[in-house]
């Protein structure tokens, strides 16, 4: 879900035929590293769409990586909500939305990761 809606959401930044159009203020630019909306847009479709959609396809074939492959996606979508904050000087709804997502997604991965048993442990050579 993330995926497609990462994707979804920088096609259309991306897509967007000028700039003021835009029905949010145009200082949410003002921290930016961008000049324009869309170098946000193919940072969200690329960096967080794609490895949110990596993810989600090896964990569908059941993958031996598919589990840090998810970290590492969610721990993405983690960060780039929080830098976008920080340059931003303040936060709106997506980001803290991403960020809360991209958490949950974290503890789910560190959820659903086996552990090796705290049990009492084998003797070698001992019956």
């Amino acid at each position: 879900m993330v995926a497609v809606l990462a994707v979804a959401g920088g096609l259309a930044l991306i897509a967007r035929p000028d700039d003021h159009v835009l029905r949010q203020p145009v200082d949410l630019q003002v921290g930016s590293p961008f000049t324009s909306i869309r170098g946000t847009g193919v940072l969200l479709a690329l960096v967080i769409g794609s490895t949110q959609g990596i993810a989600a396809f090896l964990l569908l074939l059941h993958h031996v990586r598919a589990r840090m492959v998810a970290l590492i996606a969610s721990l993405i979508a983690v960060v780039s909500s929080v830098l976008q904050m920080m340059l931003l000087d303040g936060a709106t709804w997506l980001q803290l939305t991403l960020f809360g997502i991209g958490a949950l997604e974290v503890l789910l991965v560190a959820g659903c990761t086996p552990r090796e048993s705290s049990g009492p442990k084998k003797m070698r050579g001992r019956p």
